[in-house]
């Protein structure tokens, strides 16, 4: 019986302490996201920085850093629509996307056709006008159901996709807030019921302990009581009945198979 339950006490402390290290687990694994998700919000900020120097200077030179940046972040959307777990990371993921494309395929190919226009003497202005994109650039029919709309004064700047950008990220790190309170009070728990397992477990080991010495320590005290009245017997010229030897290699059944003999001698 108690070996049972040691044993289910066992495998229950087992389970604890891989619910309790899957739930370490998914603190890193959601600190890893937030860390990624900021970098994505960071790379959209550099992104903007280096579009705007383009814009200013005309630097073809930068277009080769514009588009590492911007191969950065659609492997740092990619890693998020593959890796996406729970609602809000995957909507996260589809808005960050919808950003990027949006971006890409409007902001960036107005902005190059606007540098191409003004060196070519197209363009004479010395501060970009929202009117002058929609001259050097043939304008795509959108999707009036599309989630970002890309409108701003300056279009140089361009700011309204970063505010976009950072509404998303603070959507989805409140999200990943919840879902880390929520492991970090699981895992809370978790070690509670870890450490009361293993009192438990404490318990149980020394009961065990005393269950199966109990009967040993019964066993010597039983053979030593009969050692001394057999041994008064003796003392007072009577004779000694043999004592019965439980166990002739350990030291009492040694002592007792001696006395056995020297009572015998006596008596003979």
């Amino acid at each position: 019986m108690c070996f049972q339950l040691g044993v289910a006490l066992n495998i229950t402390i087992r389970h604890t302490k891989n619910q309790v290290q899957d739930s370490r687990q998914e603190l890193l694994s959601l600190n890893d996201h937030r860390t990624r998700a900021t970098n994505l919000y960071e790379s959209w900020q550099s992104l903007q920085y280096e579009m705007r120097g383009f814009v200013l200077l005309g630097d073809e030179a930068m277009l080769e850093e514009i588009e590492r940046k911007k191969d950065a972040i659609n492997q740092q959307t990619t890693w998020f629509e593959k890796n996406a777990r729970f609602k809000e990371e995957k909507q996260y993921a589809t808005d960050a996307r919808s950003l990027y494309s949006a971006y890409t395929q409007r902001v960036m190919p107005s902005l190059t056709n606007y540098v191409v226009a003004k060196k070519d003497g197209d363009v004479t202005e010395p501060f970009l006008q929202m009117a002058t994109l929609g001259k050097v650039t043939q304008a795509k029919t959108l999707d009036p159901d599309r989630k970002f709309n890309i409108q701003t004064k300056s279009a140089a700047d361009m700011s309204s996709s970063i505010v976009d950008m950072e509404t998303v990220f603070t959507e989805y790190r409140n999200s990943l807030n919840q879902q880390e309170l929520a492991a970090q009070e699981k895992l809370g728990k978790q070690v509670n019921a870890s450490q009361i397992l293993g009192f438990i477990n404490l318990a149980v080991l020394v009961l065990i302990i005393a269950l199966l010495v109990r009967p040993f320590v019964a066993r010597l005290t039983r053979q030593l009581r009969q050692l001394n009245r057999e041994s008064s017997r003796l003392a007072q010229g009577e004779d000694a009945t043999p004592i019965e030897v439980l166990n002739a290699e350990d030291e009492i059944g040694e002592l007792t198979t001696t006395f056995n003999q020297m009572a015998a001698s006596i008596s003979a």
